[in-house]
């Protein structure tokens, strides 16, 4: 039997843990970090899915199809070939989510600071709760919410999902976007022919500068409508100016560029635009002031579209209670009495339907006010972007379904509450309206504008 040696234990006045050294807690584990290795592992086996599995089934069913012999040294049956283009396509997805999602981890921050008059430049992302400024892999967008599993590294308090789903939903926008008008060379933009010059080459390596512009445009109209729904989501109201300034842009963008102005004003009753695939709106003045009077027609008609449908949505589905309106005195709790700890308020204890503690008559003005600035400046921004049309069939078509699901929610529940959550609802539902526009605008068009 073997006996311990006396001399490597310790003294008696020498505790154990001060000899030992300090255990040092990993950034990355795989017990903790579970779902973020799950998505990295996710996403590395689509890469292999797509660019050497699938590639090799498709090389061997053309071989065996062909119905003449196929020299080996064909590009079209080279795996390299194949496989270097499968990655640059699925890489550049990745990446196009990865900066919409960057873009809208930032939106995140603006949405929620800027309305409140705090900076957005000299500080950086950090926890509301224990103030602990947040790392850059804790900041990554969607991967960094993951690892840390939706808690504060510091205090442990959980942090909004809200932050992740901004994040995944403006990346998701950029991909459809970007596959749509980018990689398939303007598919959704009417008077285009798209057939010529698709695909990740012509796109990687003779990038269409004018179409990268009117991409970007687009891009930022709907990361501006999450962000507004954001803001809205916490009962603010965005700022003016620096709205006002993004609309001055989109009118300068499409006098400029002449791959954003795609449908004339006097459409579908008057003369369409001209061929002006080899025409710059700077080097002809009539068709610079062509393109003018379509955005600011557009603005216009956005202006008036936003204001008539948003006062109805706040008539009919938001009225503001009367300022000396007070719940039921029978609900009222007693002067001596103090409610339970960690008690919720009773939704059922307020039979006038008035609002709950946390609100007041005030803060739903603020917030109907808040909404109707929002939904009108939407209005303007699409106006001016993509014409009198794009917004008319949208804006009518949104206000349908904003009114159909926001009478939904009024007939379950009426408090300030769900008021909040219905204008939310209204901006999302006008969101994907006009996204769903956007990604068919070339057979709308065709559709509707008559050509």
């Amino acid at each position: 039997m073997i006996e311990p040696d006396a001399s490597l234990d310790p003294p008696a006045n020498d505790p154990l843990p001060s000899r030992l050294p300090s255990r040092r807690k990993s950034l990355i584990s795989f017990r903790r970090d579970w779902p973020l290795m799950l998505l990295l592992a996710a996403i590395f086996a689509g890469w292999v899915f797509y660019a050497m599995i699938l590639p090799s089934v498709q090389i061997r069913h053309r071989i065996v199809t062909s119905r003449w012999k196929i020299d080996p040294r064909d590009p079209e049956i080279s795996f390299g070939v194949w496989f270097a283009r499968r990655t640059l396509e699925y890489w550049l997805v990745w990446w196009f989510f990865y900066l919409g999602a960057s873009i809208g981890s930032f939106i995140n921050v603006v949405a929620s600071r800027t309305p409140q008059g705090k900076t957005i430049v000299t500080r950086g992302s950090h926890c509301p709760y224990c103030d602990r400024a947040l790392s850059l892999i804790d900041n990554s967008p969607v991967f960094g919410w993951l690892m840390l599993r939706g808690r504060c590294r510091g205090c442990r308090l959980p942090i909004s999902p809200r932050y992740l789903v901004m994040e995944i939903l403006v990346g998701l926008v950029f991909v459809l976007i970007a596959a749509i008008e980018l990689l398939a060379n303007g598919l959704n933009l009417p008077y285009r022919e798209w057939r010529i010059g698709t695909g990740i080459v012509w796109t990687v390596f003779f990038p269409k500068w004018d179409l990268i512009g009117a991409l970007v445009l687009h891009l930022s109209l709907f990361s501006v409508a999450i962000m507004l729904i954001g803001t809205q989501s916490e009962r603010l109201k965005f700022p003016k100016i620096p709205l006002l300034v993004i609309l001055g842009i989109y009118v300068a963008g499409f006098i400029s560029n002449r791959f954003v102005a795609r449908v004339r004003w006097t459409e579908p009753w008057g003369e369409r635009f001209p061929s002006y695939s080899n025409l710059s709106p700077l080097a002809d003045s009539s068709l610079a002031i062509e393109h003018a009077l379509t955005s600011g027609i557009g603005l216009i008609a956005g202006a008036i579209l936003g204001g008539i449908t948003g006062l109805l949505l706040c008539r009919i589905y938001w009225p503001i209670p009367h300022e000396n309106s007070r719940p039921h005195e029978n609900s009222r709790p007693a002067e001596n009495s103090r409610p339970a700890e960690n008690s919720r308020p009773d939704e059922n204890s307020n039979p006038a339907g008035d609002c709950f503690p946390d609100s007041n008559p005030a803060q739903e003005q603020q917030g109907r006010g808040a909404f109707l600035w929002h939904w009108s400046i939407l209005h303007a921004l699409a106006g001016a972007l993509l014409g009198w049309q794009a917004i008319a069939l949208t804006s009518l078509v949104a206000s349908l379904f904003a009114m159909l699901a926001c009478g939904l929610l009024a007939r379950s529940k009426k408090d300030c509450r769900t008021h909040f959550r219905g204008q939310v609802i209204a901006l999302g539902i006008w969101t994907c309206t006009l996204l769903v526009h956007h990604c068919g605008w070339r057979w709308f068009a065709m559709a509707w504008y008559g050509f």
